[in-house]
């Protein structure tokens, strides 16, 4: 979606992860949602902000972070 020079993305997914310290481990699945808006800066620069708020099934948790960085495009 357009959004005057920026772009306006949605996501969803679902995911597996495991994890492993000494002698514990742990999996869980997880379903994440992402809402991301990229402003375009030069024709091969921008910078992205995407908001993600993510649930832990086996947790029971849910999480919520932003990301934010500089995207480059080398064509």
């Amino acid at each position: 979606m357009g959004l005057q020079n920026g772009r306006l993305d949605v996501g969803v997914g679902l995911g597996f992860a495991t994890a492993a310290a000494a002698s514990q481990s742990a999996t869980d699945f997880a379903f994440r949602g992402l809402l991301g808006y990229e402003l375009a800066l030069q024709p091969d620069l921008a910078i992205r902000v995407e908001p993600v708020l993510e649930y832990a099934f086996n947790a029971q948790r849910a999480y919520f972070s932003v990301n934010l960085g500089p995207r480059v495009y080398l064509r």
